[in-house]
């Protein structure tokens, strides 16, 4: 039996089974706290992106919001704008976001609206006030925005990620941009397609309604599929929302679990998730269930 693991972004430059060995082990740790042990025959697969994803991301010349304002740029592009609606419900999830990102006008001129990058910029102002810091929004938004507008950039890490996936049924858990990628690629199987009993995904940014409505095939759960797990911590800046039916309506239903206490400072960290028990019960469960 087989689980695969698909990674988010930010792990450019890092050894590809260094990386799988450390999900592992998060798990491993969690199945011991839980008293369990790796069912007899698992084996941990982990398709490796990263540096293809940075390398073409580079490419694109899609820079980061505060490089935009170092060339010069004031106004969003089209193209861009998806982008900059990401940011905005992001924003408008954390509550009062007119006030917040008006607060950091003080002093500047007042370009507004989200045509604008100065006003992005003070939109990322007032998010970095949360767990996971506006720099780092700034980067996983740029990744994300990259990954759903980019056909190239897609077709490259669908490429990558549907290579490692077997031919047998298996268990698939997801963590951040990997919960988008994997959605993609499974939203695509046809009847006949190897069974998976439980996907999971962790830290997922599905539920933003600016991502959810650019992907391949919304709102669907995917072909043989038994059982989708989704698990956030309310604090995550990523994980807006859960995947339920105001999001998702879709049948079966979603089981969500959003109470995970990620302990990471940003609240988001693969290894704050596989860390919780409810996530290490479920993944042991659907792993002992393959025959």
């Amino acid at each position: 039996m087989k689980i695969v693991f698909v990674h988010g972004r930010s792990q450019g430059g890092e050894n590809a089974e260094e990386l799988r060995l450390f999900w592992e082990g998060c798990l491993d740790r969690a199945f011991y706290k839980a008293g369990l042990a790796w069912p007899k025959g698992a084996e941990v697969v982990l398709p490796f992106y990263a540096d293809d994803l940075d390398r073409m991301v580079a490419q694109v010349e899609s820079p980061l919001v505060t490089n935009v304002l170092l060339r010069g740029s004031s106004q969003v592009s089209d193209k861009e704008l998806a982008r900059v609606e990401i940011l905005r419900e992001m924003m408008e999830a954390q509550g009062d976001a007119a006030k917040k990102i008006e607060a950091q006008f003080t002093g500047q001129p007042r370009e507004r609206g989200p045509q604008n990058w100065p006003w992005v910029l003070a939109l990322l102002r007032a998010l970095d006030a949360t767990p996971l810091g506006g720099d780092a929004i700034d980067a996983i938004t740029r990744d994300v925005w990259v990954y759903l507008t980019y056909g190239g950039v897609r077709d490259r890490v669908d490429a990558i990620v549907r290579a490692a996936i077997p031919a047998e049924p298996f268990v698939l858990v997801a963590h951040s941009l990997g919960t988008i990628v994997s959605y993609n690629i499974l939203s695509r199987r046809t009847a006949g397609s190897p069974a998976i009993p439980l996907l999971v995904t962790l830290g997922s940014p599905l539920g933003i309604r600016a991502i959810s409505s650019r992907l391949h095939r919304p709102l669907v759960m995917p072909t043989a599929v038994d059982a989708w797990f989704n698990a956030r911590d309310p604090r995550d800046t990523v994980a807006l929302y859960a995947l339920d039916s105001d999001h998702f309506d879709i049948t079966p239903v979603i089981e969500n679990h959003s109470d995970v206490d990620n302990f990471t400072d940003n609240r988001h960290s693969i290894d704050g998730y596989l860390a919780d028990p409810v996530v290490a019960r479920r993944i042991h469960g659907a792993l002992s269930s393959i025959k």
